[in-house]
This record gives C-alpha cells, sequence and structure tokens, in this order.
C-alpha cells in the first residue's frame, strides 16, 4: 500500500474516532523517584517510567519498555529537579537511546490515540549539537522532524493532525528532557494494519452491486434494440 493511500484510508478511519478526552497536558517528572543523572547508571524501578500514566494517555518506551527519570538538579531541569532520559537494553542511563512516547485514549489503553499538539524541552547545559523529534501518525507514517540547536532548554514543539508516537533524540548524546506538554488526547476507533486492503462497507458493496446489474441491464436492452433495427432495414 503505497503512503497516499495509507494516508486516505486512516482519513476513513479517524472519521470515526471517540470525542475528545482532555484538556492540554503538563508533565514534569518530579513526582517521580529520580536515579544519578550519569550515563551507565542501572535505572531502579521506581525510576522507570513506562505505563505508569496510560490515565494521562501517554505511554514512555526507549531501548527498553521505559525510560529513566534522572535527578538533573534546580536550574539544569527546565523546572523542578527532575528530568527524562533513555535507557539502554540492559536497563542503563543512556542520553545516545531515544525517549518514544505513545498516545492512547486515557479511558481505554487498549485503543490508540492521537493528539494535535506536541512540546518538550531538553535541560539548560547546553552542548554543541542539536535536538530532534519525529513524530508519526497511527500507521507509523513520519508526519514531520522537528530539529533545532541544543540551547537552554531548547524546545522542541509541533502543531499538526494525527500524532500518535514521537520520538526525541540529541545528535551530541548528552541530553535529557523535560516539561512535556501535550494536546487533547483524541480515542481512534479502529486501525489498519500498513498493508491492509481498503474493503467498501457492506452498504456500498450492496449499491455498487446494484449499479452493475443496472447496468448490465441497461446494455442488453441497447443491443436488443439494435438487433431488431438491424432486422427491420433488412
Amino acid at each position: 500500500m503505497t503512503s497516499t493511500t495509507r494516508r486516505t484510508a486512516l482519513a476513513t478511519v479517524l472519521a470515526l474516532t471517540a470525542g475528545t478526552a482532555q484538556a492540554q497536558t503538563t508533565i514534569n517528572f518530579d513526582s517521580f523517584a529520580a536515579v544519578p543523572l550519569s550515563t551507565g547508571t542501572p535505572v531502579t524501578a521506581a525510576s522507570q517510567l513506562g505505563s505508569q500514566l496510560l490515565g494521562l494517555g501517554v505511554r514512555f518506551s526507549s531501548f527498553s519498555d521505559y525510560v529513566a527519570v534522572v535527578r538533573l538538579g534546580v536550574g539544569h531541569a527546565t523546572s523542578g529537579a527532575n528530568g527524562i532520559g533513555g535507557v539502554t537494553a540492559a536497563g542503563t542511563v543512556s542520553y545516545a537511546a531515544p525517549i518514544r512516547i505513545t498516545f492512547w485514549d486515557p479511558t481505554n489503553s487498549a485503543t490508540q490515540g492521537i493528539t494535535s499538539f506536541v512540546r518538550i524541552r531538553g535541560d539548560r547545559i547546553p552542548v554543541s549539537g542539536t535536538v530532534s523529534m519525529r513524530l508519526f501518525d497511527p500507521l507509523g507514517i513520519l508526519l514531520s522532524t522537528v530539529t533545532v540547536p541544543d540551547a537552554v532548554g531548547a524546545t522542541l514543539s509541533y502543531t499538526g493532525v494525527n500524532v500518535h508516537s514521537v520520538e526525541f533524540t540529541s545528535s551530541n548524546n548528552q541530553v535529557a528532557f523535560d516539561d512535556l506538554e501535550f494536546g487533547p488526547i483524541t480515542a481512534v476507533a479502529s486501525t489498519l494494519p500498513p498493508d491492509a486492503a481498503i474493503v467498501p462497507e457492506p452498504s456500498s458493496m450492496a449499491l455498487l452491486g446494484a449499479g452493475m446489474v443496472l447496468l448490465g441491464a441497461g446494455a442488453r436492452r441497447r443491443r436488443r434494440s439494435a438487433d431488431g433495427a438491424t432486422a427491420a432495414s433488412a
């Protein structure tokens, strides 16, 4: 299935979505226990942030199925003292590992969600390089990439429809993130697998069949009329 076809299919699916579940949300991570910020620090269970905030409609992961809540300190975090960093498959802090967030229906964590606004900030100690976020729709199609210099509290922000997942990275592998914001989450009623065919609804199939029958009958009448006219002129 081409990207254009997938987007058309997704637009059809999104026409069947549920209503808005919440207002804009900000998460500063200061209510969680935090581990030291150093790369290679083992992430203890209390500092593993994964599915705990599904009630707000958001889930976190990295190379493990969670991210690390890290203790940056006042003046290093953009607010409070904590931020988040990526995690290796072995469960240690790694700013080279991407941070991924996905949106879900806050009232049903098994149902995908979408939002139209995402913002996050890098920490307040810049290093030469850039910070980036990539945004994807529920079918995994890339919507946009946003990249800015790694400045003091560098802000990554995006406004646009159908955002289901976001990935945050830095080119210097040294940035922690803080103050995640996102807009209202809409629950997607259903999603299509990436290569699924688009099948008309039963009512559409019935109308199409009836139309084909009428076209066939019309063609037979035209043939009979033509045959009769030929016989009369012979």
